[in-house]
């Protein structure tokens, strides 16, 4: 899976599908994504498109800022 540095991407409210933005979500993905880093797996990927700009995850998003990410996983998608 691509990564990219988490700066990298952009986040505008008229690109990003994500409209109902819930903080305990966030802190649920953050959660596991420590849980992914001390056991392995595969994190969540966020959707990006050529631009960079945020398409959908930004519950994944926050998440990985909260915890300090400095990469990110993504899918690159069409928009």
């Amino acid at each position: 899976m691509k990564t990219v540095p988490i700066s990298d991407i952009i986040v505008r409210d008229d690109v990003c599908r994500d409209t109902n933005r819930n903080w305990d979500f966030v802190l649920e993905y953050a959660r596991d994504i420590i849980l992914w880093r001390h056991f392995g797996g595969s994190p969540p990927a966020v959707e990006i498109n050529q631009r960079g700009e945020l398409v959908r995850g930004w519950h994944q998003l926050m998440a990985y800022r909260m915890v300090h990410a400095t990469e990110v996983p993504v899918m690159v998608v069409e928009s």
